[in-house]
């Protein structure tokens, strides 16, 4: 184990903050009561009924969907063997267009029209999308930039902490 002075242990805390200083809070759906000792960890976080959940981080934490058009590129795999996903939201429609097919997430990408903002949704310290081929970023990123959804002016997407969710549970 590494012992650091209280100073410098202080240091690291402190850049790390900064370093996901990016993410903006977003809400994500209350936490339901507290839960008994024998429950599945995480705990299963209820999600009101005007709400639209585009994923749930390790099956249970819900991303709630906050703007009209949400997207997000998912690793399935692992390092060594990546497998792309990609999950569209629409929430006017309650509709959510998930597959690993390329092809039929562009098409959905398609119907929406051009110029409209499409958000980009992940989570904070490890990305669901983390260990994708720099290939299926680069489609990705055409695909958003060419129906002009991505803006380069918006820079960011939307990041929400799951830190926080695993901390109460």
């Amino acid at each position: 184990m590494i012992r650091l002075p209280q100073r410098k242990a202080w240091a690291l805390v402190v850049l790390f903050g900064a370093a996901v200083g990016g993410c903006r809070a977003v809400p994500v759906a209350s936490p339901g009561p507290p839960v008994a000792a024998k429950a599945p960890w995480p705990p299963q976080y209820p999600v009101k009924p005007n709400e639209f959940v585009i994923y749930r981080v390790f099956g249970r934490i819900p991303m709630v969907l906050d703007r009209d058009y949400g997207v997000m590129p998912i690793n399935d795999g692992d390092e060594r063997k990546p497998r792309a996903r990609f999950i569209l939201a629409i929430r006017k429609e309650r509709k959510l267009i998930d597959t690993h097919n390329f092809a039929t997430f562009r098409k959905a990408l398609r119907r929406i029209p051009r110029g409209t903002a499409v958000y980009p949704y992940d989570t904070c310290i490890v990305l669901r999308s983390y260990g994708l081929s720099a290939s299926d970023f680069r489609r990705f990123d055409r695909a958003m930039r060419r129906f002009k959804h991505l803006k380069p002016e918006e820079g960011r997407g939307i990041c929400i902490c799951i830190c926080i969710c695993i901390c109460e549970g």
